[in-house]
């Protein structure tokens, strides 16, 4: 099969692939508010909790399609600790490097010493994978 994987770090997700997750503001665990129409705040001196905002429909181009390819996101933390060859680097604070008498191209950095990491990535796999063309030989 071609995999058609796309890496993303997950603040940069495009929306147009995977929506933000959203919430029912009238769903049990809430704190009750007042509604307001669109284009309208409160009044200065009114006293509450209230839920501005558009609640017009998504524009249809902001919605899936039937003629685009979907895909999912899968959601996942790499920990530099589970590296065989990477296991994460860290300098002391305020610290700079200097460079290399003997080749100023290279920066000597003393106050490096290994430190672990975590990120959280997001990869994107198209579902209608195709299958990978047979190769006669």
């Amino acid at each position: 099969m071609v995999f058609s994987v796309l890496f993303y770090l997950v603040w940069s997700i495009n929306p147009a692939i995977a929506q933000p997750p959203t919430r029912d503001p009238h769903a049990p665990g809430y704190v009750s508010a007042t509604e307001l129409p669109d284009g309208t705040n409160p009044l200065p001196n009114a006293n509450g909790n209230f839920i501005i905002g558009p609640t017009h429909n998504p524009a249809p181009e902001s919605m899936m399609q039937a003629n685009v390819p979907q895909g999912t996101v899968y959601r996942f933390t790499i920990d530099s600790r589970d590296s065989k060859i990477y296991p994460g680097i860290a300098r002391e604070p305020n610290t700079f490097g200097t460079p290399d008498p003997t080749n100023p191209a290279k920066l000597l950095v003393t106050t490096s010493h290994p430190a672990p990491y975590t990120r959280q990535v997001a990869v994107y796999v198209q579902n209608n994978m195709l299958p990978v063309p047979q190769h006669r030989l």
